[in-house]
């Protein structure tokens, strides 16, 4: 029996079909699976990069806080220093007056190494115009600079009147 090439053609060409189809469907299966585990990959890293920023903002929060307590602290100490000063200067009392310069300068010291760039310049221009509150330019000097120290070691330091300050700080 001699087969149609015709029929033989019609059934090679069906075969190559139905392979075919099988083939670009195993081909896209396997692409497609590969594309999910790509897929999931990277969902997995960006998983992984949010919870990195998280760790990260946490940690520099935890310095800023830090660092604010430490220019706090510094600050606190600076106005107390000074605060003693002015009364032992009132009092006319020597002993007090040498006691609180020493706290002052230890104060000072503290704001050399925590201060912020801004506090220290215009304590160095307070100290420039001789660190001693005896002219309202010399007041608004150390005002300023108390405004300054406040404004860096507090993240709600808010509007005050200078008059305000000076009063509360100066008794003027």
């Amino acid at each position: 029996m001699e087969s149609d090439p015709k029929l033989l053609a019609a059934m090679i060409g069906l075969i190559g079909v139905i392979l075919g189809v099988g083939l670009a469907a195993a081909l896209k299966a396997w692409f497609d699976r590969d594309l999910e585990d790509r897929k999931a990959e990277l969902a997995r890293l960006v998983e992984q990069q949010r919870a990195d920023r998280n760790l990260l903002h946490a940690r520099f929060s935890e310095l800023e806080k830090a660092q604010r307590s430490a220019h706090f602290e510094t600050y606190a100490e600076f106005w107390s220093a000074t605060g003693v000063l002015v009364l032992a200067q009132r009092a006319k009392d020597e002993t007090a007056e040498r006691q609180a310069l020493a706290r002052l300068a230890a104060a000072k010291g503290r704001i050399a190494l925590h201060g912020s760039e801004r506090v220290i310049a215009l304590l160095a221009e307070f100290d420039r115009g001789g660190a001693i509150l005896d002219t309202p330019e010399r007041c608004a000097r150390f005002i300023e600079a108390i405004l300054a120290m406040r404004q860096d070691a507090s993240e709600q330091a808010g509007e005050i009147r200078i008059a305000d300050l000076h009063r509360l700080l100066l008794g003027g």
